[in-house]
């Protein structure tokens, strides 16, 4: 037990700046959009790779950091959801940060439903749209 009480000590003052996570996440966010580098994640895309064909979130990352550098038709076009998580995560660190806790507020299961159903039926009709009428609603960005 000795062994382990500086790892436990060291995740209880973790825990205490737990509040920062979101505001995090978005500056990293926000930070992919100005380097390309961050941009690229090392392995492809799991759905993808597993199913062949692209997933509900695919390219929701690149959307969301688009419109954290307020090019939002660029984030619309990448993603329909992109602005609105962007939005989700700047509130969410604001008061995550002012309430200093990371779940300042209680997510309820009938919100979770209806986004899930809206993120689903977009995709539905990414899919569609991509392999029955051959309009690719997947590109890196339809106005390039």
């Amino acid at each position: 037990m000795k062994m382990i009480e500086p790892y436990l000590n060291l995740i209880k003052k973790i825990q205490r700046f737990s509040f920062f996570l979101p505001a995090l996440i978005t500056i990293y966010l926000w930070a992919k959009g100005k380097n390309e580098f961050l941009i690229g994640f090392p392995a492809p895309c799991p759905f993808k790779s597993i199913i062949g064909i692209p997933g509900p979130t695919c390219f929701l990352t690149r959307a969301t950091s688009a419109a954290l550098q307020l090019q939002l038709i660029d984030s619309i076009n990448l993603h329909l959801f992109g602005p609105l998580v962007a939005i989700g995560l700047m509130v969410w660190s604001v008061i995550a940060i002012k309430d200093k806790n990371i779940f300042p507020f209680e997510i309820s299961l009938k919100f979770t439903a209806f986004t899930t159903t809206i993120l689903l039926a977009y995709w539905f009709f990414r899919i569609t749209m991509t392999y029955a009428f051959n309009f690719n609603m997947f590109q890196e960005s339809l106005m390039s």
